[in-house]
């Protein structure tokens, strides 16, 4: 009995510590190359960071993108973004779903599975968000492309003025990953070593 208690307890604080991760830790990498000078630009983009930078009352950025439109071209690689963040939003709601599991039931089936769900949902932000940061650092979208300058004459200078060499997932989501992998083992370990003893007594 005492066993089962401590699997549910580390079960359910393992896959809380996915929402401070979420909030605090860098979620993407961003590297960019500007023409005048040989240093790389270099940005880890967490969800505080940008609340910080662009909403956050006094910030310098504060309203910065108000009345952009956004391009056609960054229009045709909304969808992959988006469907990233909805594996994040579901990431977010496995792990709730663990806590709940982990406190109110000894249902390890469903942790086991709930915890392979989440770790192919981080398998699919990866190949989402690779598709799409690839036309950024292959040059097809330049940053001129992003709609925040209206001026048809500024937007070819910010395009030719810096690129993106680097556009990624980073930390957080290796941290996701990290955390479900203890997961499915911590639930694997317990589960076959009670089935072991249950063989044991028989």
């Amino acid at each position: 009995m005492a066993s089962k208690i401590v699997y549910r307890v580390v079960a359910a604080v393992i896959a809380a510590c996915t929402f401070p991760i979420a909030v605090f830790s860098p979620l993407i990498r961003i590297v960019a190359d500007p023409i005048i000078g040989e240093a790389y630009i270099y940005y880890n983009a967490s969800f505080y960071g940008v609340y910080k930078m662009f909403f956050a009352k006094g910030s310098g950025f504060n309203g910065f993108a108000e009345g952009a439109e956004i391009s056609d071209a960054l229009r045709g690689q909304l969808p992959y973004l988006t469907a990233t963040g909805v594996c994040l939003g579901l990431l977010l709601l496995s792990s709730l779903a663990i806590i709940i599991f982990a406190a109110v039931s000894n249902k390890r089936a469903v942790i086991l599975g709930l915890s392979v769900f989440g770790f192919g949902l981080i398998i699919a932000m990866f190949v989402l968000f690779g598709k799409f940061a690839a036309p950024f650092t292959d040059g097809t979208i330049s940053l001129g492309d992003l709609g925040l300058i209206e001026s048809g004459i500024l937007k070819s200078i910010l395009s030719m003025a810096m690129s993106i060499k680097v556009l990624q997932l980073t930390t957080g989501v290796f941290m996701f990953a990290f955390i479900y992998i203890a997961l499915l083992m911590w639930t694997a370990a317990f589960m076959l070593t009670e089935t072991g003893d249950k063989k044991q007594k028989a």
